[in-house]
C-alpha cells in the first residue's frame, strides 16, 4: 500500500513508475490518496479520502493535514497491507503507529524535507513557519530512521541522510518508451522544422528561475519569433501577475498545468528545454526530473551551472550550462541553439542516447523490485 495524501492521484513517480512496476511484478498494489481518483487502473486499486486540500490559510491547511493523517491511519489499518510505503513527512506518524503493530513500513524521500520546508516558507513569505515545519520534519525523520524497515531516496544526496543498510536510491528517471515515439510526437516533424520554442515544465517559483527566464526572452536577439512555452503553475499565484508585467512576457505562451501526455505534446514542438534553478542548497545535489524529460524527448538543454548538472551535461554533450541568475547568459545560450540547429539537433540526439543507455526507469525499477524482495523475504 502506497500512502500519499498531498500528491496528485496520478503522480508520475508514485503511480506511473513505482506502483505500475510493482503491479507488473505481481504485487497487489493499493494507493491511499487525499485526492479524487479512479477506483482502479492497470492492477492498481485506489482509495480516495477526498480531503479538502484546496484551502487557504496556514491554520486551515494544518487542520486538513491532521484530519488527513487520521483518515490515512484508519484506511491503512482497515486494509491490512503487507508493506506500507509512505511518500510524505506528515504520514510518518502513521508509519510509527503501524510499526507498533508489527507492520513493515517504507519511507520514500522525494526531496530533502528539511531544506525544502525552509525554502517553501521563504517562497510563500512565511520564513518562521517554514523553519517550524522544517524542524518538525527533522524530528519525524529522526524517529523514522530508528523504527522503519527501509527507505527509498530519489537521489544519493537524500540517501546520505538515512541508514545506509536500509536505504536504496531510486532515481526519478523517465520511461524512455513514452518519449519521441508516442502519439504526442507523431506529426511533430523534423527538429529543424520546428518553431524557435524554448520550454519550461513544472511548477514555477522565483527560486526556480521564473523571472530570469522571462527577462532572458526580452534579450534574445534572433530569431524574432523566439518564444518561451511554460507548462506548469505559479507559486504563489500572485507571481503570475507580477511576471506578466515584464517585457519578456510578450514572448511567453503560458499553458498552465498539463497532464503527462500534455507535457509530451509540448516537448514535441520545442527546440530547447530550460532548467535554470537558483543555486539553493536543496537544488545543488538534486536532479530535476524535467532535465531528463527534455533529454528523453531529444531536446538540447540549458541548465544551471551547478557542478553536478554541468558535469552531466558536459559528459553527455547534450546542452549548455549557464549562470542561472544572469538573464543575459540564458539569452545568449538560447541564441546559440536557435541559430545553430545542426548543433542543437546533435545535442538533442546525444541527450536521448544518454537517457536510453543510463538515465531511464528500467534500471531504477530493478532496484525497487530487489528492495521489495529483500524486505518481504
Amino acid at each position: 500500500m502506497h500512502l500519499a495524501l498531498f500528491h496528485a492521484a496520478n503522480d508520475p513517480r508514485i503511480v506511473d513508475k513505482e506502483c505500475r512496476t510493482l503491479a507488473g511484478a505481481g504485487y497487489d498494489v493499493h494507493v491511499v490518496t487525499g485526492r479524487a481518483a479512479a477506483t482502479s487502473t492497470e492492477g492498481i486499486t485506489f482509495h480516495s479520502l477526498n480531503l479538502p486540500l484546496a484551502v487557504s490559510g496556514i491554520f486551515q491547511r494544518f487542520r486538513g493535514t491532521v484530519v488527513g493523517v487520521f483518515r490515512a491511519f484508519s484506511a491503512a489499518r482497515r486494509l491490512q497491507a503487507s508493506v506500507y510505503h509512505l511518500h510524505e513527512v506528515p504520514l510518518i506518524p502513521v508509519g510509527l503507529w503501524l510499526r507498533v503493530f508489527g507492520h513493515r513500513v517504507i519511507y520514500d524521500a522525494h526531496e530533502d524535507a528539511f531544506r525544502e520546508k525552509i525554502s517553501h516558507g521563504i517562497t510563500l513569505g512565511h520564513p518562521l513557519v517554514g523553519w517550524s515545519f522544517a524542524i518538525v520534519a527533522l524530528v519525524l525523520e529522526w524517529l523514522a530512521k530508528r523504527m522503519f524497515n527501509g527507505f527509498v531516496a530519489a537521489t544519493p544526496g537524500i540517501a546520505a541522510r538515512f541508514p545506509r543498510g536500509r536505504t536504496v536510491v531510486v532515481h526519478n528517471f523517465p520511461r524512455v518508451e513514452e518519449y519521441a515515439q508516442g502519439d504526442e510526437f507523431a506529426g511533430a516533424g523534423d527538429y529543424a522544422e520546428r518553431d524557435n520554442v524554448a520550454v519550461y515544465v513544472g511548477n514555477l517559483f522565483r527560486n526556480r528561475g521564473a523571472k530570469e527566464m522571462i527577462d532572458a526572452m526580452s534579450l534574445v536577439s534572433a530569431p524574432c519569433d523566439a518564444r518561451l512555452v511554460i507548462a506548469g503553475s505559479f507559486t504563489p499565484p500572485a507571481l503570475h501577475e507580477q511576471l506578466a508585467a515584464l517585457a519578456g512576457w510578450q514572448r511567453v505562451e503560458y499553458l498552465g498545468w498539463q497532464s503527462a501526455a500534455g507535457v509530451r505534446r509540448v516537448l514535441a514542438r520545442a527546440r530547447v528545454g530550460l532548467a535554470v534553478l537558483h543555486p539553493r542548497p536543496e537544488y545543488l545535489t538534486a536532479y530535476p526530473v524535467k532535465l531528463f524529460e527534455y533529454m528523453a524527448a531529444g531536446l538540447p538543454v540549458i541548465v544551471s551551472d551547478f557542478p553536478l548538472w554541468q558535469r552531466l551535461v558536459e559528459d553527455a554533450h547534450c546542452g549548455l550550462a549557464v549562470d542561472p541568475l544572469q538573464p543575459r547568459a540564458i539569452a545568449d545560450a538560447l541564441d546559440t541553439l536557435f541559430q545553430d540547429p545542426a548543433r542543437a539537433t546533435e545535442m538533442g540526439r546525444r541527450g536521448r542516447q544518454a537517457v536510453c543507455e543510463k538515465y531511464n526507469w528500467d534500471s531504477e525499477a530493478a532496484k525497487l523490485l530487489d528492495f521489495y524482495q529483500q524486505l518481504c523475504d
